[in-house]
Formats: C-alpha cells, structure tokens, sequence
C-alpha cells in the first residue's frame, strides 16, 4: 500500500486517517482501474477473486485492500466478468411444425401398462462428444422400464429399451397397450 500512497504523494497514515472521500476515488481512478483493465487483456475471463490473487502474488501489486472490497468494488463498478451462455440446442421450440394435440388428455389410468411414454435424454460428456439415454416410463406406476445409454442414437438402442420393458412386465405385450393409433 505505501507504493499506491507514494504514486498518489500522501503519507500512509495521513491518507488512511482523513476519510477524505475523493482522495479515495482518486485512488480508485488512477490506481486501481488501469491496473484492473491491464489484467483484464491479458485474462479477459478470469473471475474477480482470481484476478485479484494474480494481481497480488503473481504481479506482485498491492491494491491497499482486501478480495472481498476488491470483489464489491468491481461489481459496483460493472467490471465483473458475465458468464458464458450455453450455445448447446438443448430441444426443438417447435416452431415452423405442426400442432400436435395431448393425445391423453382425457385418459384415465387405473392400472399400469395403460400408458408408457419414451424419451431420449442427450448431454455432452467431453469435448462435445454427446452421449444418449433411452427411457420408457409406466406413468400410472411412475416406473422406469426401460433404460438404455449409449454414444449414438441408432434405432437399435431404442429397441433395446423397448425389450427391457416388455420383460419387465412380461403380462401385457404392445399389443395390449393404449394406442391413439
């Protein structure tokens, strides 16, 4: 802190004890940010803790205050880093196609096998290789059925989950299942 004073020409004590609060924003304008701005060239998406232990041990620079007034101070003045969005297609909005109707509303279930809806789970694992899961759930029951990862959406994983849910409930076939069909 005593280099940040000497830059500024005050004595430590004095400057600390006057509570003078445009030495303050002095400080702030012609010490602290053309500091912070240089870091941010060189990290533009380094977080303000780590910014400010960089600054500290790595640059060597003493800012004269803590990481959690170095945190407020760079949020209030609007220098914190935003994050990322997510530029990942998660699901289809279903613009541009058809409507297509609740074909179970109305249905009332009373037992299981009455309605079993799939679903096809993605998420990227590493380096944007995406892995799948298949599902069928009973809804009366509220049961997985079928279950069924893997690294590619071929039919045949499909198939494989609709033969863990036939073998689940080995009573009733597709046949004996509601079909809006």
């Amino acid at each position: 802190m005593e280099s940040v004073y000497r830059e500024l020409g005050l004595v430590g004590k004095s400057y600390i004890n006057s509570g003078d609060g445009i030495l303050v924003s002095k400080h702030i304008t012609n010490i602290f940010f053309p500091i912070v701005k240089e870091w941010r060239i060189k990290h533009p998406r380094m977080g303000s803790r780590s910014l400010y232990y960089s600054i500290k041990n790595i640059g060597g620079i003493d800012l004269g205050m803590g990481v959690n007034k170095f945190e407020q101070l760079m949020s209030t003045s609007g220098m914190t880093v935003k994050p990322l969005r997510s530029r990942i297609v998660k699901t289809s909005d279903g613009k541009g196609k058809g409507h297509y109707p609740n074909l179970t509303n109305g249905l009332v279930l009373n037992n299981v096998n009455q309605l079993i809806v799939g679903d096809i789970t993605y998420y990227d694992i590493i380096d944007d290789q995406w892995s799948y899961i298949f599902t069928l759930k009973d809804i009366y029951s509220q049961r997985i059925l079928g279950l069924v990862p893997s690294l590619s959406m071929e039919a045949s994983f499909a198939y494989q989950c609709l033969e863990q849910a036939f073998s689940q409930r080995k009573d009733v076939g597709p046949k004996g299942m509601y079909s809006p069909f």
